[in-house]
């Protein structure tokens, strides 16, 4: 990025330096190929954020979840962990999720209230907004229930989401049991081993008035 561009303003200076010098019209036009072949490479862009770079990344994260999250998330460990999960994920599995050609949704199902029975969603697209949903979505749909466990035990339920996401396996068709132990596997990989296990222990079993998957590992 910034790199090349000084590159590519220093090769530019240079050839000019060389054609205001030279002589003739065949030194004055390959001057001017170099120089446009040089600069082309770099496009003269302001490089886009890299989600490499923490202060970088928490922008991305901060915007993408302002646009593709649900408000009711908002200072809820739902909320919270859904951040935090985003800010630790690989770089290339976040802009897996982030990619606006196919997003990522985070919605709220209720638990209480008549809610629980039939509620719905609106997507509000305004001028400012980029394109997005060219090769559709990933639409996550969340239980406030969640609110009821520790935000690391949330952060184990939303990578485990995400994981099937980045392996891409509902379009795929890989929607089975291998499919939910090998996302457990990949959450594990990203380094949320923790978060998974409070994960398991909270959700994964079965308790009064609440359901349980239907997967074990082996």
């Amino acid at each position: 990025g910034r790199l090349l561009f000084q590159i590519c303003f220093s090769d530019l200076w240079e050839n000019m330096r060389r054609i205001l010098t030279g002589k003739g019209a065949v030194q004055l036009a390959a001057g001017l190929f170099i120089v446009l072949v040089v600069c082309g490479c770099a496009g003269l862009k302001r490089p886009s954020l890299n989600p490499s770079i923490p202060a970088e990344r928490e922008k991305m994260v901060k915007a993408y979840l302002e646009e593709f999250s649900s408000p009711v998330f908002n200072g809820t460990k739902i909320g919270d962990a859904i951040y935090r999960v985003m800010m630790r994920l690989p770089p290339k599995a976040l802009l897996t999720v982030m990619d606006r050609r196919r997003p990522v949704l985070f919605t709220e199902v209720y638990d209480v209230g008549t809610g629980r029975l039939a509620n719905s969603a609106e997507i509000v697209v305004t001028p400012k907004d980029k394109p997005a949903f060219q090769e559709g979505m990933t639409i996550i749909k969340i239980s406030t229930a969640l609110n009821k466990g520790s935000v690391d035990a949330v952060m184990g339920v939303i990578a485990h989401e995400l994981a099937h996401r980045v392996m891409d396996n509902v379009r795929r068709g890989h929607v089975n049991c291998q499919a939910e132990r090998e996302a457990n596997q990949l959450v594990k990989k990203w380094g949320f081993t923790k978060e998974f296990k409070q994960a398991s222990d909270r959700f994964g079993e079965k308790r009064e008035g609440e359901g349980v998957a239907s997967c074990q590992e082996s």
